[in-house]
């Protein structure tokens, strides 16, 4: 299971930091790379138009739970974004609530998603097969072809093994692990505006 809790504090506190548009600038922040970002490579993006976000992340983690609202604002706010979330496989639980992810995707109900991440917010324990049941069916699906959709759908493995090697080759060992345009990691700090080196790794 990847665990990184400094990742995923920096991009907590970070966020309580930001600002809504970028320093003039006589006062702009400079953003180094190898301090607030790295380069990364073999990131699948197909023919997606910049700019746009990829966001390797978990149901079960507190901190992607937690990125979920900031995020939403942010988009909110800059329309000419796109988010591109990728559920990070690896153990057995990661790799069946990925492919949770992906069977919602195939059926067309990732507009469900904010009540699926509330099935895991705050949660001691995770969400065991018969919550999951219950969840899919208050959505109007039937549990036992869900499962047997992510069970035997060869391109939902297939894209989880991709996250999961994506992952690896960049040594991406925490979550959430933010990517702009598929080039940008975000490796800033608690006190670096998050969204403001967003907006910056956007343009270059």
């Amino acid at each position: 299971m990847f665990k990184n809790l400094l990742l995923g504090l920096s991009l907590i506190f970070g966020l309580l930091a930001c600002t809504p548009e970028p320093k003039n600038a006589e006062t702009q922040v400079l953003y180094k790379e190898g301090i607030d970002y790295r380069v990364v490579s073999g990131i699948g993006v197909d023919k997606l138009s910049t700019p746009f976000i990829i966001e390797y992340f978990w149901l079960g983690c507190p901190h992607c739970q937690a990125f979920e609202q900031p995020l939403e604002h942010f988009l909110s706010a800059n329309p000419d974004f796109k988010v591109i979330k990728r559920p990070a496989g690896g153990g057995a639980r990661w790799t069946l609530d990925a492919k949770i992810f992906y069977g919602l995707e195939h059926l067309n109900k990732l507009a469900h998603l904010p009540q699926l991440f509330d099935l895991y917010r705050g949660k001691q324990v995770l969400p065991n097969k018969q919550v999951i049941s219950e969840f899919l069916q208050s959505i109007e699906i039937e549990p036992p072809s869900f499962f047997e959709l992510i069970n035997t759908n060869a391109k939902i493995s297939a894209r989880v093994a991709e996250n999961v090697k994506e992952m690896a080759a960049n040594q991406l060992k925490g979550v959430p692990a933010i990517i702009v345009n598929g080039k940008y990691l975000v490796t800033a700090g608690p006190d670096t505006d998050f969204f403001g080196l967003v907006k910056y790794l956007s343009a270059l």
